[in-house]
């Protein structure tokens, strides 16, 4: 069980890649520090260490929920803020275009 963050220096995946070599690592953090969430598909413990005075005794050993879900509803509500911007952008350049056919 990683405690921290550095407790693993030397850990490897099953690949036998050194951890510090992954290149979504940030990502994953960052994630797990946001959402309170591990793994990206399925239920599992923290890759980059236990949350700060959330653990104790009780519920070190308990999986937390994946990442996948929170991850995906953030690029969707940033994704549907993009494309409004965009459609809304469309509607500025088409209108008046569309306004000097009628004339």
């Amino acid at each position: 069980l990683r405690l921290a963050e550095g407790s693993c220096a030397d850990a490897v995946d099953d690949g036998g890649r050194p951890w510090a070599i992954i290149p979504y690592q940030n990502v994953l953090r960052w994630a797990e520090e946001q959402h309170s969430c591990s793994g990206f598909c399925e239920d599992d413990m923290p890759i980059f260490g236990l949350p700060v005075g959330q653990v104790d005794e009780w519920n070190m050993n308990k999986p937390r929920p994946a990442c996948y879900q929170p991850l995906s509803e953030e690029v969707h509500a940033m994704a549907s803020v993009g494309c409004g911007a965009l459609l809304l952008l469309a509607h500025i350049f088409v209108l008046p275009a569309l306004c000097s056919c009628w004339l």
